[in-house]
């Protein structure tokens, strides 16, 4: 049996460790300046100011090196065993039958040193990690990683589709689906958890830029606050360093299907590579946003155990490109996964269904505004602008709706169920394969039984529960096509 590779002792060492390197820089720093300095003395000094930092980096990587000592796997014939512990042991065995994906990456500052992260997945909950982490998560070398894909269940050496992405669909891709949230988190712990001359001199650089951005623009918007403009470049930055991060994430990004596996790469300083088995898919999903649906164009993204499941990682097949892009690459790929136009639809009269909550917002908003300049009628100025600021993603959630009313439906296949439907302001245009299909539900609210319509909701057999509904159908058409 193997143990890992040695770069992997550093895993077991939590993130948090490194904070103890600044203090501990600090107490080196100060024991510099003690009168009289020797090389004992100053050795002496700094133990006495640092040593309860030392005795926990002791012991944080003591127990990080009997954690990697007690790791072994071994790649057999006909499964992969892993064994590790140091309090409570823990063995079992994955058959290979039943790998659903397997993930490799190679990080870039880890790259000379030839170790490799490996992700493997099944479909079943893992006995080792959390909830949506993978069944096994080993470091090992890239002679390593070679065993395990030859052992993957019907693999042939030649490729039958090769879908390579065009930078310019990458950057589309990258834009669109880029989080302001993620990157706002992301400078947010950079100036909590930085070191105290690090933070201090972050927090100065951005309240200088803050205070020169705001006199550029006071010369054309005299009314505009700092606090504003420090909002503004907050997110302007997060969505920045998301896109960033979306961009070089998924540059170099070629798809090919060797037999019944999918294998994915990417990654342009760090280098990812997948391979999933087209068997365990669970369904495909063509994305689009209202703006992407005006340009038509989409994205095509999967659901398999393993793949797109890590944080900041998103489950793309097909980056953005245009529909006849998208049929071909599917038939070339995924030929059970086709887009299909819906057979049933909801009719007009269920509208409330769709319309109903986006049109009480605004009539709720318009409400307390009208209450609020009533109560405080000095504020009037600011609470028409903060009106106008609420109402326009509401307006733009009601048209979403409204266009959702007219293009959501279901229709079925001799082998897959197809739906389409709106979540939030996001287009889904589904395709689950029976043979993924955990359940299917049929439900009414007490008007929808007035009305005749009912809800389709496809719970798809996956380790994580995850349904797909739509709306404000016909309940005899429904239930006489299922």
């Amino acid at each position: 049996m193997k143990r890992q590779h040695p770069i992997a002792y550093l895993r077991y060492t939590t993130m948090n460790v490194w904070l103890l390197l600044f203090p501990l820089m600090r107490a080196l720093i100060n024991a510099l300046t003690v009168p009289e300095f020797s090389f004992s003395n100053w050795l002496y000094s700094w133990v006495t100011r640092a040593y309860i930092d030392l005795i926990f980096l002791a012991l944080i990587f003591g127990t990080a090196f009997l954690r990697w000592m007690s790791v072994k796997y071994e790649f057999r014939e006909n499964c992969f065993y892993y064994k590790g512990g140091v309090l409570f042991k823990l063995e079992f065995a994955m058959p290979y039958s039943i790998i659903s994906s397997v993930t490799s990456k190679r990080i870039l500052w880890a790259r000379p040193t030839k170790a490799v992260s490996v992700y493997i997945d099944s479909p079943t909950r893992s006995p080792i990690n959390k909830k949506n982490d993978s069944d096994v998560y080993i470091i090992t070398d890239l002679d390593t990683l070679e065993d395990i894909f030859k052992k993957l269940p019907e693999k042939t050496s030649k490729a039958k589709a090769v879908y390579v992405s065009p930078k310019r669909d990458l950057l589309l891709f990258s834009f669109v689906f880029s989080s302001t949230l993620s990157g706002v988190i992301f400078f947010a712990a950079l100036i909590v958890q930085g070191g105290r001359m690090v933070r201090t001199q972050l927090e100065e650089r951005f309240f200088s830029t803050v205070e020169d951005v705001t006199e550029l623009v006071n010369h054309a918007l005299p009314e505009v606050t700092p606090a504003a403009v420090a909002i503004s470049l907050i997110i302007a930055a997060g969505w920045l360093y998301s896109f960033l991060n979306n961009l070089v994430r998924h540059l170099r990004f070629k798809i090919q299907r060797c037999g019944n596996n999918i294998i994915v790469e990417n990654g342009f300083f760090s280098k990812w590579k997948y391979y999933i088995s087209l068997d365990k898919i669970n369904y495909a999903d063509i994305r689009q946003s209202l703006l992407m649906k005006l340009f038509k164009v989409m994205s095509v993204h999967i659901s398999c155990s393993g793949y797109g499941n890590s944080k900041n990682e998103i489950p793309v097949l097909v980056p953005v490109t245009t529909r006849g892009r998208v049929e071909s690459s599917l038939k070339m790929l995924l030929p059970r996964f086709s887009l299909k136009e819906p057979e049933i639809k909801p009719r007009f009269k269920y509208k409330w269904k769709y319309l109903g909550i986006p049109i009480f917002l605004i009539l709720l908003v318009f409400a307390l505004a009208y209450a609020a300049v009533w109560f405080f009628p000095d504020w009037y100025s600011f609470i028409a602008f903060l009106l106008i600021m609420l109402e326009l993603p509401l307006i733009y959630l009601l048209l979403v709706k409204f266009i959702s009313l007219y293009t959501s439906g279901v229709s079925f296949s001799k082998d897959t169920i197809c739906l389409k439907y709106c979540k939030f302001t996001q287009f889904h245009d589904v395709t689950i394969p029976l043979s993924r299909v955990a359940i299917t539900k049929i439900s009414q609210t007490i008007l929808q039984k007035r009305n005749g319509s009912c809800d389709f909701t496809v719970y798809p057999n996956n380790e994580s529960t995850k349904k797909h509904r739509v709306k404000g159908l016909p309940m005899d058409k429904l239930t006489e096509l299922m």
